[in-house]
Formats: structure tokens, C-alpha cells, sequence
């Protein structure tokens, strides 16, 4: 099954359940010893949960600015990286201009994949 590593990253260190890969671009420091994906099964293989911050689309660029320069120093504070390296993140802090080009990016991987499957919700 895949599942989100902090949610079953208990279950794992309990040795309720067995990790054989972890499907980021580079290894989780809470569990460094499992392999990439890419490593082993499929290469190229990317896909994992991420969160950004967002704000009103009307926000001023200086407010953008600054709630960005202000999110990036909490998460590189030694404390913030200690505990969510510890839970299983990877925390990483970015510019605007690169945050939104990731968006459009997974945006673009994603759209994709679902048409070229021609995936439809059932609801």
C-alpha cells in the first residue's frame, strides 16, 4: 500500500508495518535506511504529499514577501527541522516564484496522468 510516512511512521518504527520504499526524490532521515523507489522498482518514480502556505489571490507582493520570508526562518529553525525530520518530513522552505512553479508543475504531472488513463470519479 503507499501511505503518507507521518501518518504511518509509528506503525513502522513499532514494526507494525514494513517500509520497502519511499517514493521522494531523496531519503527520509527518519527512516534513512529505506531505499528511494527510484532506486529499486521504478526509476523516475515521484510522488508524495506536500503542503504550501497560500493567501488570497488579491494579496499584495510585499505581504507575499514577507509571510514567505517569515515561513522559510521558522522551518529553518534548527527546533522546526529537528521535530519534523523526527515525524517524517522533509521541510524545506522556498521563494515564491519557485513554490508556484512546483504547483504548476505537480499540477501539469498530474493532469496528465489522469487523462492519458482516463481516470473519472465515481461520485
Amino acid at each position: 500500500m503507499f501511505a503518507d510516512l507521518a501518518a504511518a511512521l509509528g506503525l513502522i518504527r513499532q514494526g507494525g508495518l514494513r517500509a520497502l520504499a519511499v517514493t521522494t526524490a531523496r531519503r527520509v532521515p527518519a527512516i534513512a535506511d529505506v531505499p528511494l523507489m527510484t532506486e529499486t522498482v521504478t526509476p523516475g518514480f515521484e510522488a508524495y504529499s506536500w503542503v504550501n502556505w497560500w493567501v488570497p489571490a488579491r494579496t499584495p507582493d510585499a505581504v507575499v514577501q514577507r509571510l514567505n520570508r517569515v515561513a522559510v526562518q521558522a522551518l529553518n529553525q534548527a527546533d522546526v527541522q529537528t521535530r519534523g525530520a523526527e515525524a517524517g518530513f522533509l521541510l524545506e522552505g522556498t521563494n515564491v516564484a519557485d513554490a508556484e512553479a512546483f504547483v504548476r508543475r505537480e499540477v501539469q504531472k498530474w493532469s496528465t496522468l489522469i487523462r492519458s488513463r482516463n481516470i473519472r470519479s465515481e461520485s
